[in-house]
């Protein structure tokens, strides 16, 4: 299995992925916004998968307890992903087939009818063909790919009604979470260089420098509460990104801001 550290330097310098299932190429920021639908399919494991599954049961059986729905949840998590996804989300693989076409299996002419469904039949082939390992792989390979990470989620049904609310808070209707826009002209902002050269950089790229800057500003701005507060830990804005950790650790951050925050009433 290739690594995931290799992958992502590959990506950000905008060089071919060589892989034992073929050649991997990044999503341009066109393509990327085109598909960005599909690639959010990737985020879902086995638990979210069934989590979501849990709460469909729950839904059309009212009287089944928590207690019921976490058992047989528990059963199924045995079962690879791969299979659960043919048995229970077939819709969902219709996702995978969409971005194997345009990052694995790119070298069709997509005005040529002909081309096109030779395509289709082609990635579909290749798909089932694989091995819920194989499967796992090529997964953990896209999901690398395009900056993805596992979605958190929770068996018990009662412990994920609690993640979605946390969710729920820290995300809201998603009106504040920077999109295409944002991301393009706060690089274009904060380095200087043209929308032009941005135009050319792969989806990662443009994620990467985005998250780097936002780092960046996070330190500069720890460093400010530092001259009227003792109790502020500096933020490393050299840090490696890890979408996986920041997730993980946002009602940390959260917590700490607010202490920042008290520090400083409390110091006037």
């Amino acid at each position: 299995m290739l690594d995931a550290n290799v992958i992502a330097d590959k990506v950000i310098l905008g060089l071919p992925v060589n892989t034992p299932y073929g050649e991997f190429k990044p999503f341009s920021i066109e393509e990327y916004m085109k598909r960005v639908s599909s690639i959010s399919i990737l985020s879902y494991g086995k638990k979210k998968l069934l989590a979501e599954l849990g709460k469909a049961y729950q839904l059309a059986n009212k009287e089944v307890t928590d207690e019921k729905v976490h058992e047989m949840l528990k059963e199924l998590y045995e079962l690879p992903l791969f299979y659960l996804l043919k048995e229970y989300f077939s819709e969902y693989l219709q996702h995978y087939i969409i971005i194997l076409r345009f990052t694995l299996f790119y070298k069709f002419d997509e005005q040529n009818e002909t081309d096109e469904e030779k395509n289709l039949t082609e990635v579909r082939d290749f798909l089932f063909g694989l091995t819920d390992e194989e499967f796992d792989e090529i997964r953990k390979i896209l999901m690398t790919l395009n900056n993805q990470t596992e979605k958190i989620a929770f068996l018990n049904p009662k412990i994920q009604r609690g993640q979605d609310k946390k969710e729920l808070y820290f995300t809201g209707n998603t009106d504040d979470s920077p999109n295409l826009s944002t991301m393009i002209t706060t690089c274009v902002t904060y380095s200087g260089i043209d929308f032009s050269v941005i135009s050319k950089w792969n989806a990662f790229q443009l994620q990467h420098a985005f998250q780097r800057i936002a780092y960046l500003i996070n330190y500069e701005t720890t460093r400010l509460f530092a001259t009227v507060v003792t109790d502020v830990d500096i933020e490393n804005w050299t840090k490696n990104i890890d979408l996986q950790y920041e997730e993980k650790n946002t009602d940390k951050q959260f917590n700490e801001f607010k202490k920042q925050l008290s520090g400083i009433r409390n110091s006037k």
